[in-house]
Formats: structure tokens, sequence, C-alpha cells
């Protein structure tokens, strides 16, 4: 067909929609000329197999482009440039081929997550081979919805697990890919709600494998703490082999689900403790006033108000009360313990209880609460205060009728303490309708009193405040205060300060009597808006402690006068009097003897291990602190220590520094003093210290308090090793003639502050190290205690035999650190101390000995010379000239001469004169020499030495020695130079015998 100016309008359910798709039309303008254009428009637009091509008229005629196609899909192909079709979508095909269009899948979550075609929300071509779960179905476009269902059921493959703020999920989603390639599976979440995938954290992926037929591919996402917990929030998968898709776009293959998640809170962990004290839940001063001397019971009522289980849970009290677990069936449950697993579940309440006896005044204690949520996290912790009062309390009843009234008037009396918080003992006054109840008609208006003491009023300055009333019933109950009157407005008090008959205008005659008051104090008005008051209290005070018998004084002579009136029925009205005509005296509490006592170490109250660390040796100070906590005086104190520690009390002038009014009796709340001291050891160490008293029925009263300090060890060890007895710890040492036996000693000390067991010595050289030991211990074990003790000294021995060269060797010693015991010792975090170890080297150099020159005289007198070497001269026949040469030269007598040699160069400590020969043949004696050393020689007269100092020395023999006549025959005189003691000759180094 050949169209000039021609237009084809296609419309919405014209000849080409979803129904109805336009298909195999090809259309081509006219190419001669500019006479006009040819245009082709339509919306929304289905083709299947249509061709396009360029127009030969002018792009712009008439405002027109040839081409304008809105949201067009299907199958298309367009040649040219100036072919206009925006916002469409086409996969270009060939006409001549037929093929039918292909089928998209889109979302379906609100547009505002990019969902529609114009918003460039994801679609993918349909491939059976890749797809999200088990059922897909196709779109012409998105289909935003509220609940993210807008385009079917095919939202079936992905499973999603139960989110919570802060923890981590996995989706496990059901896929297919039979595509020859590996796919990717998208997940996109808006955790915040932003209305889009775009923050951190909200995109996670993960490699779907080809070949996988309904697989389960994971995806893992974190859920931030901030994730928007009040709204289900948008999530998006997409499956396909496209990559680096994000939430928005074309993918040539796969599937698109769209689905709202819900997050759910992260569980808190919660606790309350609620006390209350006999019932009432007096959570500020002053709370309920008790009788002195009776019990106030405390209930601790523990709730878990998160949403988490609690274990490990303890209640405590801060004035040192033990709280126990209510558990009235003996099942060792907590009646609160609902299923009786013993954790504090949600919703849960456990109680708890503890007594105290009631003393005067204020009291306060604190419960608290810890317990630890179950599966782990912090401690969870709550407080809560309850107070009440002790005093004296006196109660009577008021019932003297003065009108038209039945009630009668109950009155509590409370004396002897402190109820307005001034420091002095006042008087408070509790009046209460005797049946107030919900249903009672009667308003307690006021309430007029006359002491018939008039100086009283002036001498105590006796004034009224603190007043409070209550209604309909609502005995001491805060919420139920209803007026709380100002000093000054509502009360008068003086000396008779009305002599009238008349309480707040009801006429207080009775008998025809006037009764004058000097005080009134009002409740309330009669029934103008204030609540009907059946109860009402004030506090009488003084300018001084109001003592019981002054309080009996003011109290014994006072007419009461109380003013009701109904308010039901009328204007009536009624007056009810009462006489206290004696108050009891106040009963004592009942004995409360008891002590305590709190041990510290060095300042620190270490009541369990380890304690402060202090150093081996040095001095860890223990302090006594002893204080009377009960109500009655207490004698004979003693404290005592389980470690037999000395404990001494701190006196002054013979009185422990907490005895006050030093009457030596620890009287209530005195704290006395006491101090101990031991030498710290190593290791743990606990000692108890313990105080026992006697009340005045000599009953005795004890506590004992722990404390603890761990004493840190420096064990040491030392070696010192010596050779023949010369500490050579360098070479060369001693030099030792090879053969000769090297004579080892190794001297092991303990310089540390610990005893050290399997003290063990040995030598790099392999030379066996023997203990030098007495009666099994080594000799230097001082305590025989088979342990190397601070400051003992132990000796080894070992020897080896001399070859030629320097030698050194080393001696190690090791030990292992141990307590007085010998039990291991540990560190503070209770690993064991390591060994110590040490050693010390020794040296020495062998020798070989030159073999001596053998030098023999003849029989006449000889000039003999030795040589450098060592020399063995022999052979003298007297008035021989000898020299001996380098010293080390022995010089040997077998006869008697009598003609003296002289040696002229004797080297005294080198050279020896040899007499053993001579002395041993008894055949050169008239009296047998027997056997000794030099000394012996000399002090039995066989040998005589006669020194002349520098000059030389004689020395002569004696064939008879002592015993005989005295046949002296000069042997030698010896000439060289002078040893230690001045003479040339010293027969101790320089003589054999």
């Amino acid at each position: 067909m050949n169209m000039s100016n021609t237009s084809i309008q296609i419309g919405e359910g014209g000849i080409a929609n979803d129904d109805n798709p336009f298909g195999a039309i090809f259309f081509k303008g006219d190419s001669e000329g500019n006479s006009g254009d040819a245009v082709f428009s339509g919306n929304n637009v289905v083709f299947n197999g249509i061709a396009f091509w360029e127009l030969a008229g002018e792009t712009n005629d008439n405002g027109k482009n040839e081409i304008d196609i809105q949201n067009g899909q299907g199958c298309a192909q367009f040649i040219g440039d100036t072919v206009l079709h925006s916002d469409s979508r086409f996969n270009l095909c060939t006409v001549s081929t037929g093929e039918q269009p292909d089928l998209l899948d889109f979302g379906d979550l609100t547009d505002n997550y990019q969902t529609l075609l114009a918003s460039n929300g994801p679609s993918h071509v349909i491939n059976p081979n890749i797809q999200i779960g088990a059922l897909i179905d196709d779109e012409t476009d998105g289909q935003p919805s509220a609940n993210a269902d807008g385009d079917g059921n095919d939202e079936d493959g992905v499973t999603i697990p139960t989110l919570t703020a802060g923890e981590n999920a996995t989706f496990e989603v059901d896929v297919t890919n039979n595509t020859g390639s590996d796919a990717t599976l998208y997940g996109f979440i808006d955790w915040n709600n932003d209305g889009d995938f775009d923050d951190t954290g909200e995109t996670a992926t993960t490699t779907v494998s080809d070949g996988t037929t309904n697989g389960t591919a994971n995806l893992n996402f974190s859920v931030p703490n901030g994730a928007a917990t009040d709204t289900p929030v948008g999530a998006r998968f997409r499956l396909s082999t496209d990559s680096g898709l994000d939430a928005t776009g074309a993918a040539s293959d796969g599937e698109v689900e769209d689905y709202l998640v819900t997050v759910q809170e992260a569980p808190v962990p919660s606790i309350d403790i609620e006390k209350s004290t006999n019932g009432e839940d007096a959570d500020t001063p002053t709370g309920p006033i008790l009788s002195e001397g009776d019990t106030a019971t405390f209930t601790y009522n523990v709730t878990n108000d998160g949403d988490v289980g609690l274990e490990n849970v303890v209640v405590t009290d801060d004035q040192d009360l033990v709280p126990v677990a209510v558990d009235a069936d003996n099942d060792t449950f907590n009646d609160g313990d609902t299923n009786q697993d013993n954790i504090l579940d949600p919703g849960e309440t456990w109680e708890y209880t503890a007594s105290t006896t009631v003393t005067a005044g204020q009291y306060t204690n604190i419960g608290s609460v810890t317990a630890d949520p179950v599966g782990g996290g912090e401690t969870v912790t709550d407080s809560d205060p309850s107070n009440h009062f002790g005093a004296c309390l006196f109660e009577t009843v008021f019932n003297e009728k003065l009108g038209s009234t039945d009630e009668a008037i109950d009155v509590v009396i409370g004396y002897g303490a402190d109820f307005n918080g001034d420091g002095l003992k006042d008087i408070q006054v509790t009046l209460r309708v005797a049946d107030a109840s919900n249903s009672s008609t009667e308003d307690m208006i006021g309430v007029a009193f006359d002491i018939d003491d008039q100086n009283l009023i002036n001498t105590l300055g006796l004034t009224i405040d603190d007043i409070t009333t209550y209604a309909n019933g609502n005995s001491g109950t805060s919420d139920s205060v209803i007026n709380s009157p100002v000093a000054g407005t509502d009360f008068i008090i003086g000396p008779d300060a009305v002599d009238s008959n008349n309480l707040l205008g009801v006429n207080l005659s009775g008998g025809g009597v006037d009764r004058p008051y000097d005080a009134l104090v009002k409740f309330g008005n009669g029934g103008q808006g204030d609540g009907i008051v059946q109860e009402g209290s004030f506090i009488i005070s003084g300018t001084q402690d109001l003592t019981d018998d002054l309080i009996r004084e003011i109290l014994e002579q006072t007419d009461w006068y109380v003013r009701l009136q109904s308010t039901n029925g009328g204007n009536g009205s009624a007056k009810t009097a009462g006489f206290i005509s004696e108050i009891p005296d106040k009963d004592p509490p009942p004995a409360n003897p008891s002590i305590d006592i709190e041990k510290s170490t060095n300042g620190v109250d270490a009541d369990t291990p380890t304690g402060p660390v202090v150093p081996v040796g040095s001095t860890a100070t223990f302090t006594y602190s002893v204080e009377n906590t009960g109500n009655v005086p207490l004698d004979n104190v003693q404290v005592t220590d389980d470690q037999g520690v000395d404990v001494t009390a701190v006196e002054t002038n013979g009185f422990n520094d907490g005895d006050t009014n030093q009457n030596n009796i620890l009287d209530p709340d005195e704290i006395w003093q006491y101090t101990g001291s031991t030498t710290v050891t190593p290791g743990q160490y606990t000692n108890i210290g313990t105080v026992t008293a006697d009340d005045p029925d000599d009953n005795q009263v004890t506590d004992n308090d722990p404390s603890n300090h761990f004493g840190e060890a420096a064990p040491a060890i030392d070696i010192e090793k010596s050779t023949n007895d010369v500490d050579a710890d360098t070479p060369t040492g001693p030099e030792i003639e090879v053969g000769d036996t090297a004579n080892f000693e190794y001297v092991v000390t303990n310089p540390g502050n610990t005893a050290l067991a399997d003290v063990t010595v040995t030598d790099d050289q392999g030379v066996t190290v023997t203990p030098t030991e007495s009666g099994g211990f080594n000799v230097g074990d001082t305590d025989n205690d088979g342990l190397l003790d601070p400051g003992e000294t132990w000796r080894y021995t070992g020897s080896t035999t001399v070859t030629e060269g320097q030698y050194t060797n080393i001696g190690t010693v090791t030990g292992n650190p141990v307590d007085e015991n010998g039990d291991p010792l540990t560190n503070p975090d209770g690993s064991d101390l390591p060994n110590v170890e040490a050693e010390d080297p020794s040296n020495h150099i062998g020798i070989s000995e030159p073999t001596p020159n053998i030098i023999d005289g003849t029989s006449g007198m000889d000039m003999i010379t030795g040589t450098p070497e060592r020399d063995i001269i022999t052979g003298f026949e007297g008035m021989d000239m000898i020299t001996g040469g380098g010293g080390n030269d022995d010089f040997v007598y077998k006869s008697f001469l009598d003609q003296t040699d002289y040696i002229m160069d004797f080297q005294t400590g080198s050279d020896q004169l040899d007499l053993s020969l001579l002395l041993a043949n008894e055949t050169n004696f008239f009296t047998a020499f027997p056997a000794g050393n030099a000394q012996d020689a000399i002090d039995e007269g066989y040998v005589i030495v006669t020194d002349y100092g520098a000059n030389g020395s004689l020395v002569q023999a004696d064939p008879d020695g002592l015993a005989g006549p005295g046949f002296v025959e000069n042997m030698a005189f010896l000439v060289g130079t002078s040893s230690a003691n001045g003479n040339a000759f010293d027969p101790t180094t320089d003589l054999i015998v």
C-alpha cells in the first residue's frame, strides 16, 4: 500500500491492544517531495511482527513525528533515526519470521520502588529454564499494589524467615536454572522503609549454578538495629543470568518476585522489683508507723516486664537482710514460677520476703534485683525502696457522744520518736472513724482539744504541723489524700484560744457545760467538695524533746472533741468526745544482741580471693573492726584469728579507741579496732577473724569475716662452681698436671623468697654430680625438709681426670618453686610458677710435667749445676757446691755425711730437700724414725733447721733424735730467696721426709 498525506491513528481498545495485537503491517512514507507527513501513533499498542521505515517527510512538519508510540510492547523493528517510541520496550524482530512476542514478568510493589515500566521498573523475559519457585505469570507492565500481590499468585519461591532487628536472617529461595550458564539471585530489602533499596545492607546476592532444578539458594542478610518495625517494608527478589542487576531495569531472562516483610523489634530484657512493708508500697517516708519491737515484714515482688527469659535471679537488701524466695508448697520452685523451669519468664512475678525488728525512728531499705538474660546479654537490674517509721503506739477509742451520732473514733497515739524530722521527739495523733468504709457518710470535719495545764503550751512551745487527711476508708494510702491544710490557716493553738461552745459552727456544750479548747485542727469543710474525710493525722511538736514523761503529762490531762457531720440526709451533725486516762509505760524493745566483725588486709576488705597482691617477705597488716549492731551492751569481747595471728586491741590510755565512753563495754553502735600482722608467704593466703562477746544475760554472740591476700613469689636460684677450690669462671683457670684429678664443687644457694623442690644439678661435660649429704639430706639442708629454703646453701661435687689443654665445664641447677609444704606455687591467675634455673662455668688447663733430669754427684767434692728444667740431684758426699738451676728441683740425701753441702740458689716453695730415703733407712739411725711428716721429724729431733734469715738455713740430722746423746750431723746449708717466713728454707713446704 502506498499512502500519501495519510494518518493512521490506533486508539486504546481499538484494533491493537492486549486482546487484539496489531501485526504484520509494513509502513513506508512517500519518498517524493515534502507535501505532507504520514503519521503512525498510538498508546499501549501491542505489536506482533511489524516494521517501520523512516518517512521521507520533514521530521518536524506540523509539530509531529512520523512515528510516535507510547508504552508499546511486543515485537517490532525500526529503521531510521526519526522514529520516536518513548517509554516503550521492544525486542527487535524481523517481520519475515512470524515469531510471537516475548512474554514479560513484572513486579508488584508500590511504584515508589519503581515498579511500573514508565518508572524503569524491573522486567524479565520469561524463560521456562530459569525462574523462582514453581509459578510465573506474564504482564504487560508492573502491577503495583499496596500488599505487593497485584500480579497474581506467582510469589511462591521465597520462604520469609522471622526477622528481628539486630539479628541475622537467611531467606531460602526455590530456584531453577537450566540455561547453560550460571545465574545470580538478587535480594533487595528496604530495611529503613525509605522507599528504595539504596542503603547499606539492603542488597544481597548469591550464585545459582547451571543445572539447578527446584534447588534452594540462601540469601543472607543482617537486619539492622534501626530497621523499621512499625510497618511492613518492601522486598524484591530477582533471578537472571544477567550480571550486575539492581532493583530496577530489564533483564533478558528469569523472574522477579515482590513481597512485603515485617521486622519485629529486638527482644528487650527488663526486670522490675516492687518492695512493700507490711503490705504497703511505701516508696517515700514515712511509710507505715509500726510499734517499736514489732516485726516489719518486707515483700519483694520481682516481675519480668521485658520479653526475654531471665535466669540467675538474685534479690538483695541494702540493710543486709536476706530476702528468701516464697515457696509455700516446698517444691523448690518460687511460687511465681508457673511453669517451674527456674526461668523468670516474661510476665511472671516471683515473690521474696524478709523481715526485721522495728526500731525507733525512720527506717528505709532498698530491695535490688539482678538477673541475666537467657542466652546471654547484659545483666538487668532494678531497685525499689520501702519505708516505715518505728515508734511507741498507744491505741484507744473516743466514744463519748455529744450529739446524735453513734460513731466512735479510733485513736492511735505515736510517741518516743522524731516524726517530723526536726531532731526532737514528737507526738503523732491519728483519728479514724471506727467503721470507716467506702460507704460511710460520716465526714470528720476536725478535732479540738483542751489541755488543763496551760503552762505546758508556752513552756514546751507546742505547735501542730503535718496535717494529713484520708478519704473513704483508704487508711494511709497516698493516693487517697484529699486535704493537706497549711499550718497557720487550718489550725489554732494557744491557751484557751477560743473560749466558746462552738467547734466549726457546732455547739460543743454537753449538759450545759461550756467546752473551751486550746487547739483546733481542721480536716474538712463539711461536704463542700472536699470529699468525705474519715481519717486525719497531725503532729504535736515542741521546742524540746517530748519525752515519755512529758507526753503522759500532756495527753493525760487533755480533753478531745471530734466534730463529725453526716452527708446523708441533711445537715445533721454530731460530736464525739474522749479522754486519755493513761499512757502506759513504753515497753522496751526486745533484747537483740548482735555483733559484727569486718576484717581487711592492708586496708582492702578482701572477703574473696585473691585480695591484694603483696610481695613475699613483706608484712600483711590486718584490721579487725568490731561493731555492736544490736541494742544491748556487750562485754568480754575477744577477737581471734584462725591462722594464729596475734590480734591486739588498738588502745589509748587502756581503752579501745572505739570505746567512746571508756567503760570497757562495747555499747550499741560502738566500733572497736584491733590489728594483727604476718609475714607474707608465697601464694594464696586466707585468714578468718572471729569475735565473741557476752550480752547482759551472759549469752554469747559471735561473728566472723575472712580476708585474703596473695603472696607474690620471687623465686630464684644460684650456683657457684669451682675447680680444685678455685672459682675459675674464665680460662685458663688452675694448671693441673695431666692425669691428676680435677675436683669440682657446685655450691647452690636460694637467694629468692620461696622454697625450691626437685633441685637438680647437672654438668654439661657429663660429669657425675653427687650431693654432699649427711643423714640422707644435703649438708646444707639445715631443717632436713628436702627443700632448698631461702638462704640455704647446698653442696655437690664431681671430678674428672685431667687431660691436656684447656677444659671448661658448666654446672646448671634447676628448682621448682613450692610453698613450705612442698606444694607447687601459682600466679594470681592460677597458673603454675615456672621453674628457676642458673648456671656457672669453671675452667682449668691440663699440663704435662716434664721428665726430670737425674744428676748424680761423685764420691768427692763436686761442683754441680742443674738444668733450667726440673732436676733430681743425688749422690752427695759432702762439701759439694750445688746450683739447682731453674727451680722445682729435688735435692736427695741417702746417708749421713757430717760435711756441709752448699746449695746456692735454693728456691723456697719450689725446690725441695728430700730426706725421705735417709730417714726411711733404719740403719742410718740409732733410734728408728717413725712415720710422720716434716714437722714430726723436726719435733722429734731427727731434723734440725737453724735459720739465719735471708742469709740461709742450716739443715742438720740427728741419728737418734731426741732420745740419743745428740750426735748431730751437718747436711746442707741452703742459700736462696727468702720465703714468706723470711728464711731461705720453709720446712712445711720445702722438706720431704
